[in-house]
């Protein structure tokens, strides 16, 4: 079953985490007012949305995986996708939202976060360099995306899509799927930090390293999930990488882990991985 190993000869790879999604000022180059500021999705606040320091982690242990450079911070914006879209890999590490107040179609009011969308959404303005930061379905599914074998939504409710016999199947994943793309991996619900990087690590080993078609480099990755024990994570410096975060209250959390005995298995129940789901759209 070996599968034809990723490169980046044909395209390359696009992987993004945490995106800094408040910007300073003087990084905000020219800015233009909306003229319409209802444009900005219903519900959707600025203090809703917090970061992901260990998808920085995941986003570095994916390049070296795919041996790709890597965004994060302040250069993960979202024309990095809607302005080049012939990349053979995309891996989004961020939040994703899906407006469950909103009647209409789910292409609309379902979207990805990048850098700068807080600053739009609290005063309505736009950025030059980084738009509003806010890429929706529809948007996506109006993009060239032919060339890409794998795109992966790492990222809390990008896979709450909605179903019926007249809309068809809407939202990120129909979204990417009508702009071409092969393989999508999307999550049902909101995903733990650490753990979503411990679980990206191994799936990329088994795509990348071990030439895994996208569907078996996922089953195997969930396995791996289940019998990884917290020695495991220790010889494998996931700690000492959670210390290199500077965010206090998630190297925290990950320490909690590091205080238990080298033989537990932290990640057993199904609600750290089983959300991961891969779908063929060709």
């Amino acid at each position: 079953d070996q599968y034809r190993k990723p490169d980046n000869t044909d395209g390359g790879s696009l992987i993004i985490g945490d995106p800094q999604y408040d910007i300073r000022d003087k990084d905000l180059g020219t800015r233009d007012d909306y003229s319409n500021n209802n444009n900005r999705l219903l519900n959707l606040k600025s203090t809703q949305i917090k970061p992901l320091p260990c998808s920085k982690i995941e986003a570095k242990q994916i390049g070296r995986h795919l041996n790709s450079n890597y965004y994060i911070g302040f250069t993960a914006t979202k024309y990095l996708l809607s302005k080049k879209t012939d990349y053979r890999n995309i891996h989004l590490a961020t939040h994703g939202y899906f407006d469950l107040s909103e009647s209409g179609s789910s292409m609309y009011s379902s979207c990805l976060l990048f850098a700068g969308v807080n600053n739009w959404l609290r005063d309505g303005k736009s950025s030059s360099i980084y738009g509003n930061g806010i890429l929706t379905a529809d948007e996506i599914s109006r993009m060239d995306c032919k060339n890409a074998e794998l795109v992966v939504l790492s990222s809390c409710l990008s896979g709450m899509s909605d179903i019926s016999v007249s809309k068809g199947f809407q939202g990120m994943i129909s979204a990417f799927s009508a702009a071409g793309a092969h393989y999508v991996i999307s999550h049902l619900w909101e995903a733990d930090d650490f753990s979503t990087a411990v679980f990206m690590d191994a799936f990329y080993y088994q795509y990348a390293e071990k030439g895994k078609e996208p569907p078996k480099a996922l089953n195997l990755a969930k396995t791996y999930m289940r019998n990884v024990t917290i020695g495991d994570l220790r010889k494998a410096h996931w700690f000492e990488n959670m210390r290199s975060i500077n965010n206090s209250g998630t190297v925290s959390s990950a320490l909690e882990y590091e205080k238990m005995d080298d033989e537990v298995r932290p990640f057993r129940n199904e609600a750290f991985w089983g959300g991961f789901t891969c779908y063929q759209c060709y």
